[in-house]
């Protein structure tokens, strides 16, 4: 809007306001709908905004025009009516994620959880492996395997003793008539067997580190 090139000194919208027993708001509307304007320094004449808002203010509240005014009946807001809220003009819909960008997506997750499960299971490796290690170092666990081959080894060894008592005792107790001395050669070779049998069984259950 052109600004009044008025000779005489203006105030400010405030102190106009003021002198005029309205808002500040109702100078700004009256200004921004014409019914007056600013000097050129930006303040304002008070007998201008005074005679703007008197020829066009309440009685033109409810669209009525004056009568008597020529002119084209024009309706107007009243000066101290907050304005209405625009309606937001309605923004483009969010457009769907594309079919690639989806699988992109999909496919990035896949890799995240098997990484993940992955890290899991190499954690849960480890600590079992610690758990097993720490029982050796306890005794309270051995190795399977060579426990089973020790234990065959022994019960080989057992059978080959067993299978050749008689030819080992055959000459003992043929020529002995007395049955004391042939029941204590007897038992002498079966306890020597045990005894065998029982020291490997003893090796085997010993700690592999209880040497060291």
């Amino acid at each position: 809007m052109e600004l009044f090139d008025g000779q005489s000194t203006g105030v400010s919208i405030r102190e106009c306001a003021r002198q005029l027993g309205v808002s500040d708001t109702a100078i700004r509307k009256a200004i921004a709908l014409g019914r007056c304007a600013k000097l050129l320094d930006g303040t304002v004449d008070v007998d201008a905004v005074r005679a703007g808002m008197a020829g066009t203010a309440n009685q033109f509240r409810g669209g009525k025009r004056q009568a008597g005014t020529v002119g084209t009946p024009q309706t107007f807001p009243p000066l101290d009516a907050p304005e209405a809220p625009r309606a937001a003009a309605p923004g483009p819909a969010a457009a769907p994620k594309a079919p690639a960008a989806q699988a992109a997506v999909s496919e990035a997750a896949a890799k995240q959880a098997l990484l993940l499960s992955a890290r899991l299971s190499t954690e849960q490796t480890r600590a079992e492996r610690e758990a097993i290690e720490l029982a050796q170092l306890k005794g309270t666990v051995v190795e399977l395997v060579p426990m089973v081959r020790g234990l065959t080894d022994a019960m080989v060894e057992a059978r080959s003793a067993i299978m050749s008592l008689p030819d080992r005792l055959t000459p003992i107790v043929t020529p002995e008539a007395d049955a004391g001395k042939v029941y204590a050669a007897i038992e002498s070779e079966v306890l020597r067997i045990c005894g065998e049998l029982q020291a490997k069984f003893a090796r085997l259950s010993k700690p592999a580190n209880a040497d060291e």
